[in-house]
């Protein structure tokens, strides 16, 4: 985790170190799109976290010549993931597709140009949707399926901490420690 807050700037406040977190991995080369239009926003790099998803950007940094060049990644956003949803769109072959909006005279459809819509998925967390695209089939699969994984791994975990807390408290009511029962409890017995 130190290596990661040393490389990504303001990733100790997305992702602060605690006891057990621990970086699954990286991935950079991934493009975020705007969510209306799908035309290519900025590039963004993912790491994946044992019990999150931080997202960061790289900093436009302008040399003396007036040139842009890149600079330091920069934490964007950080999502739990038991919080988010990660949504795989299907590959279109096409480069323009059509909105229908509804309005007072009848349907209007209009015809937008998206940028390359393959190798796309989204990320919802609450209201938010955030699109993403990778640069290759294969990127993207790794990617989803790492999501999947680790989604799955936390779960079980939780799980599995649920369970314990639930037979710990079990244990104590079946063994009639009476020391352990809440105080406004003791006063009905």
């Amino acid at each position: 985790m130190q290596t990661l807050h040393s490389q990504i700037e303001g990733s100790a406040k997305f992702a602060p170190t605690t006891a057990g977190r621990h970086v699954v991995t990286e991935m950079d080369g991934i493009v975020a799109l705007n969510a209306a239009t799908y035309k290519v926003d900025h590039s963004v790099k993912f790491v994946v976290l044992d019990d999150a998803v931080l997202v960061a950007r790289r900093r436009r940094n302008r040399n003396t010549s007036g040139k842009s060049t890149s600079g330091k990644l920069v934490a964007e956003r950080c999502w739990p993931l038991s919080e988010m949803l990660v949504l795989d769109t299907k590959d279109s072959a096409s480069k323009y597709g059509g909105k229908l909006f509804f309005g007072g005279c009848g349907m209007v459809l209009i015809m937008i140009n998206f940028s390359d819509m393959t190798n796309v998925f989204k990320i919802r967390h609450g209201k938010e949707t955030h699109v993403y695209r990778t640069e290759n089939a294969s990127d993207k699969k790794s990617l989803l399926g790492q999501f999947r994984q680790v989604a799955e791994e936390l779960a079980a975990k939780k799980r599995k901490e649920r369970e314990g807390e639930h037979e710990r408290r079990k244990s104590l009511w079946a063994g009639g420690d009476v020391s352990m029962i809440p105080c406004y409890l003791m006063m009905l017995i």
